[in-house]
């Protein structure tokens, strides 16, 4: 469940941006929109909402790449086992034919 706090006020709301721009005007480049962009929308930790400018800066790193990377950061830091070695050893008792293994990022 998220913990959202939605406002309702005229700033948040953007309503003289919506009485300067009218009916069918494009909201996207006006500051109050950018400001809020990467605060405001539900993102994903691994999306990227700069502009395409800034992002080729950066290295123009596409969204798979970003999910690798933090896959293995992920991997990285969390290396504690799942299943204790009890667990492991009653698994492979019932299942003689499982392979051993370590769980590794390519």
């Amino acid at each position: 469940m998220s913990n959202a706090v939605f406002r309702f006020n005229d700033d948040d709301l953007g309503v003289e941006l919506i009485k300067q721009i009218g009916p069918g005007g494009s909201y996207i480049v006006a500051k109050h929109t950018i400001s809020r962009m990467k605060t405001e929308a539900v993102m994903t930790k691994i999306a990227d909402r700069d502009a395409r400018v800034a992002w080729e800066k950066k290295g123009s790193t596409d969204i798979q790449a970003r999910a690798m990377k933090k896959v293995k950061e992920i991997m990285a830091k969390n290396t504690a086992p799942l299943i204790s070695a009890e667990v492991d050893a009653q698994l492979h008792a019932v299942f003689p034919g499982l392979v051993a293994g370590e769980l590794l990022a390519h």
